[in-house]
């Protein structure tokens, strides 16, 4: 016989009780009671056998209502909701298990994981839906309020600034075809919106100098005023200032 063939049986015979062992540890747990209920579950989650988790976690429920087990699962399910990546379903899911445990005592990261479900149903082309976000920033809100100094209150601002990022340039695309098919009214609205509501952003500055081209190309003459103002104000030293400044001398705006 091949050495590499008696080499290779010798490491079955060498490996084969212990794939035993493995094989047989969803069975040395008590299924009969809640904690051993959970923890069969966990097992399965472990092994990424999610529909099977999800299951035996609704069996827990099911079985112990009245056990911390019950709330635990609860939990656990929304958590493969998320891990597997069905996100509007892990953002429901973390809703009602709040409503359901509202002094859970670890809901800090009930908040985070619900406001990260919502984030991560954003896309990445701002040209598509961007509805998800007007939750997700709620409760990264309402996370910094209650936890500023939380362990997520890093991750909660970086992703606050992206979703900020991602709306305002979504009203500058909106904002920019609508210039360019001479609907300067309908333009100059978006370039508002966006000097307005998102002036703690870089973009605010482009949308400063074509607020007051859209107001000059409708004669506007004072709406053109108060944006150039907003970028003496929150942008003296740009070149959206200076070009503000000369577009608008011919009219009459400093």
């Amino acid at each position: 016989m091949d050495i590499s063939i008696l080499g290779w049986m010798k490491y079955l015979f060498l490996i084969f009780p212990f794939i035993l062992v493995a094989c047989s540890t969803l069975d040395d747990l008590d299924a009969n009671t809640a904690e051993g209920a959970f923890q069969l579950a966990g097992r399965y989650e472990k092994a990424e056998r999610f529909e099977e988790a999800i299951r035996r976690y609704s069996d827990v429920r099911t079985k112990f209502p009245y056990s911390k087990w019950a709330v635990e699962a609860q939990l656990k399910i929304a958590d493969i909701e998320y891990t597997r990546e069905y996100f509007e379903e892990a953002a429901t899911a973390y809703q009602i298990f709040r409503e359901m445990n509202p002094r859970y005592n670890k809901i800090e990261y009930v908040i985070y994981r619900t406001a990260m479900s919502f984030y991560n149903q954003l896309p990445e082309i701002i040209s598509r839906d961007l509805s998800a976000s007007s939750e997700a920033l709620r409760y990264f809100r309402e996370y910094l309020e209650k936890f500023p100094t939380g362990s997520w209150a890093e991750d909660i601002k970086k992703y606050q600034q992206i979703t900020y990022k991602k709306l305002a340039n979504k009203e500058m695309y909106i904002g920019n075809y609508y210039y360019k098919q001479k609907k300067f009214l309908s333009a100059l609205g978006r370039y508002q919106a966006v000097a307005r509501n998102y002036s703690f952003l870089d973009v605010s500055k482009e949308a400063g100098i074509k607020a007051v081209r859209s107001a000059l190309k409708l004669k506007y003459v004072d709406v053109a005023q108060e944006f150039l103002d907003f970028l003496k104000r929150k942008f003296p030293d740009s070149k959206e200032l200076q070009q503000a400044k000369e577009e608008g001398a011919e009219f009459g705006i400093l």
